[in-house]
């Protein structure tokens, strides 16, 4: 019984020190959408990078997946680079720059540069980031 209480005591003192401090910052996130909408990257002005799901042109009854940029209630698509068939928004920087990867279908054997790392901006739009030598993938972590 003696022990019961002992972890039922230590269980408490534990669980409150687990919570830990409250951000210093609080943050309002201004979602495009009020359904829909997968954050995956949030800056510190609130912009967001991820996925929106919208019902396919190409294909009746079926979701794709759209990768999206947004700053407020505007929203902004990003295509995949020439070539790629996704692309996959990681994070975005507070002046709006948007870093991820982009991925092509893997048929069997080697496909060059299945994986693509990215970086973009309104200005410039989407840029492949290369390969460093002798590599044959390029990915954001």
């Amino acid at each position: 019984m003696r022990r019961a209480w002992l972890i039922g005591v230590a269980t408490v003192i534990f669980s409150g020190q687990a919570r830990g401090d409250e951000p210093k910052k609080k943050y309002q996130i201004v979602s495009p959408r009020d359904v829909g909408i997968n954050a995956t990257g949030i800056n510190g002005r609130g912009d967001i990078v991820g996925f929106e799901w919208i019902a396919s042109k190409k294909y009746p009854g079926v979701i794709d997946q759209v990768p999206f940029f947004a700053s407020g209630k505007t929203i902004t698509y990003l295509p995949p680079p020439a070539g790629y068939t996704a692309a996959f928004p990681a994070a975005v920087s507070d002046d709006g720059v948007v870093v991820g990867h982009a991925g092509k279908p893997a048929p069997p054997g080697r496909v060059p540069l299945r994986n693509l790392a990215f970086v973009w901006d309104a200005k410039t739009g989407m840029h492949g980031l290369g390969v460093l030598a002798d590599d044959v993938v390029s990915v954001r972590l």
